[in-house]
């Protein structure tokens, strides 16, 4: 798993620029601030795993998710791949339909809107 987080600012000269919290409000927020708040998301939806399983994680998830029925490349250990994100599948692994005939799930990649 990896995760970013841009409380106060964003790498310069990335293939795909971010922004942060501080450039959207005008003051970054303080770190530990920020920690607080997704420790306490992540404590959240592992109470609801542990008591319900994946399934509420997949549908909260799938509710939030961006770009669900567009287009994205997938940036896999040994390949690139493009197609429409179709979504999450049982095990979490992103389903993404390269053609008519070929629909992937892919574990892990990095990924491209």
């Amino acid at each position: 798993w990896a995760i970013a987080i841009n409380p106060a600012r964003c790498a310069d000269g990335v293939e795909f620029p971010g922004t942060s919290s501080g450039a959207l409000s005008g003051m970054a927020p303080d770190p530990h601030d920020v920690l607080w708040g997704l420790a306490v998301a992540f404590g959240k939806w592992y109470e609801v795993w542990r008591a319900q399983g994946f399934p509420p994680i997949r549908d909260g998830w799938l509710a939030r998710a961006a770009k669900l029925g567009t287009r994205i490349r997938a940036r896999l250990a040994n390949e690139e791949t493009s197609g429409v994100f179709e979504g999450i599948d049982e095990t979490g692994a992103l389903i993404l339909r390269e053609s008519a005939a070929r629909v992937r799930h892919i574990a892990a990649g990095d990924v491209f809107f």
